[in-house]
């Protein structure tokens, strides 16, 4: 699970099987099982989830694309595995006060 808080920023696109964010995102998203963006949460890039909660506040700045837990099999992502992966790529994430 990655949880990114209110005044975290992630810089490259991030992949994962269970995903909170409530920070900025600026790169794509995948994840394969379960997405929630909180209140905070800022994403400039595309979506692609397989489910999504979406707090009111919550800023897309892209597009959203829905799609089954196998059709994320080309990126390695498997929400079905009992494990909970995330990386990000490429990465630059920074925490301000």
């Amino acid at each position: 699970m990655l949880i990114l808080a209110e005044k975290g920023v992630i810089e490259g696109d991030l992949v994962g099987s269970m995903v909170i964010i409530n920070g900025t995102v600026e790169g794509d998203i995948y994840v394969s099982g379960t997405l929630e963006l909180a209140r905070h949460a800022k994403v400039q890039g595309s979506v692609h989830y397989n489910l999504l909660e979406l707090e009111v506040g919550a800023q897309v700045n892209g597009s959203l694309h829905h799609k089954t837990a196998e059709q994320f099999s080309d990126i390695n992502v498997n929400a079905d595995s009992g494990t909970s992966s995330s990386y990000i790529q490429p990465v630059t994430s920074q925490q301000t006060d």
